[in-house]
């Protein structure tokens, strides 16, 4: 009998031991940055080391027109979605491992894109506003967010796969609704324009490991002397758009205490929460940047400064925990528990 508690015993405590141990997610050190060479006719997907190193360079099908790049790979092949901004190609697709590149959709004039890679799935925004989704291989196009009414061209597009939740940013705000339909919550602004009012919420990005939302407001307009100055910063907040907080800030724009200081207008931005790592582009200065969440490094020449070709968007492939960690956990500690009942009991019954 106490060999068989020691077996069951054993049996929970790995079990416990696996749900801890696999319950950090990765990440896949690299950053993908969709660009325009220039002077030349042609698009391409740059990819990158976390050190700056220069990987490959996957030249799209177009020549122009290309508007956002979403990654994913931490759950099957290393892929790239790219949305086009021409209805010539308004989804493409490049696996990484080897390099082929193909078209998904046309005739969708999309903007913006972000992946689902629980239900597999792609979604996109397009010009008029509405949202669309399909299968990794184009097809069910699905409409899931019809034609809004006074709402411009979608910017960014970022998806919580575990949550349920679809996040956009579009007219100078940040909304969400449930993946699967229902009402739409405004979680940032909308801020009235002006010429003093940023770009409010002009990239998004999701920390699903802190469940934290950042957006990036670029191209501020300084007041002051001429000649005037643009700006920019990027904020976070909870995942519901409460307690926003600034995260990187310009030395020229805010003045907040301990948070750090780097002179950038951060135009487009990507995030990889596991490594601490923040990405940004700056196009006032005509370089990326690479940033620790944490405050311990910033190298303002990761690439650049005068880079042979414009930056649109950047991504990396994003860390998304587990859903399935969770309840193993709570086997095993229930198991474990379970065990230590069945073992007073019999040891009273002795």
């Amino acid at each position: 009998m106490q060999t068989k508690f020691r077996l069951v015993r054993h049996t929970c405590v790995l079990i416990a031991l696996v749900s801890v141990t696999t319950a950090a997610p990765t990440s896949a050190q690299e950053l993908y940055v969709l660009g325009k060479q220039q002077g030349q006719a042609r698009s391409f997907v740059q990819q990158y080391s976390y050190s700056g190193q220069e990987i490959e360079m996957h030249v799209l099908g177009a020549v122009s027109g290309y508007r956002a790049i979403a990654a994913e790979g931490l759950r099957g092949p290393r892929t790239l979605y790219i949305a086009g901004g021409t209805a010539l190609s308004s989804l493409e697709r490049i696996t990484l491992e080897d390099g082929a590149v193909a078209v998904l959709l046309t005739g969708y004039n999309a903007y913006a894109v972000a992946s689902d890679p629980i239900n597999a799935r792609i979604y996109f925004g397009v010009s008029s506003g509405a949202i669309f989704s399909s299968t990794y291989d184009g097809t069910d196009v699905r409409e899931v967010y019809p034609v809004p009414s006074g709402v411009q061209s979608i910017t960014a597009m970022a998806i919580d796969p575990n949550g349920g939740w679809l996040y956009w940013a579009a007219s100078r705000a940040v909304r969400r609704m449930p993946l699967g339909g229902g009402p739409v919550e405004v979680i940032v602004g909308p801020y009235p324009p002006g010429p003093e009012q940023p770009y409010v919420a002009w990239d998004i990005a999701l920390d699903l490991v802190h469940d934290q939302l950042y957006w990036s407001e670029w191209d501020i307009l300084q007041q002051g002397e001429a000649p005037f100055q643009t700006s920019g910063r990027i904020v976070r907040s909870n995942l519901d758009g409460s307690n926003p907080q600034v995260a990187v800030q310009d030395y020229r724009y805010d003045d907040v205490p301990g948070v750090p200081e780097i002179g950038i207008n951060p135009k487009s931005f990507a995030i990889d929460p596991v490594a601490g790592i923040l990405f940004a582009y700056d196009d006032q200065n005509g370089h990326l940047v690479k940033y620790c969440l944490d405050g311990s490094c910033y190298d303002d020449d990761f690439e650049g400064p005068n880079l042979s070709y414009d930056p649109i968007d950047m991504a990396v492939i994003p860390a998304i925990p587990e859903p399935s960690t969770a309840a193993l956990a709570v086997v095993g500690v229930a198991a474990m528990l379970a065990w230590r009942r069945r073992f007073r009991r019999t040891s009273r019954r002795a």
